[in-house]
């Protein structure tokens, strides 16, 4: 608990950061709507880009190099991207392809990885 108190207070103050333009914005003359927006708007797009990360992590991880039909290595096709709507906007990210020249098929990582 004491390390996520820490993370958030780090995390917080870099947006206090932002927000005020490393100290060169006043925000006193906000109304308290305009500040929830931006400081709403700003989270938002923090968490758009951390889902992203994790996205791409998750499928670089589910990478295959075989084949799960016959067992020959898999070609690198060019990837697809692919689009998740979280509910703070819309997440996308580079998805693999692979090609089984033998088989003929394509395959995507799948099981545990992203979109499934």
């Amino acid at each position: 608990m004491f390390r996520r108190n820490k993370t958030m207070a780090v995390v917080s103050q870099e947006l206090m950061d932002e927000l005020t333009d490393h100290g060169c914005r006043d925000l006193s003359e906000l109304r308290m709507t305009e500040l929830e927006s931006e400081v709403c708007e700003l989270v938002d797009a923090i968490t758009r880009r951390t889902i992203q990360g994790v996205l791409e992590a998750q499928t670089q991880a589910c990478a295959m190099k075989n084949c799960p039909q016959c067992g020959q290595p898999l070609e690198d096709k060019p990837s697809q991207k692919k689009t998740l709507l979280t509910l703070r906007g819309e997440v996308t990210w580079e998805q693999p392809v692979k090609r089984c020249t033998a088989c003929r098929c394509d395959f995507f990582p799948s099981g545990s990885c992203p979109g499934d």
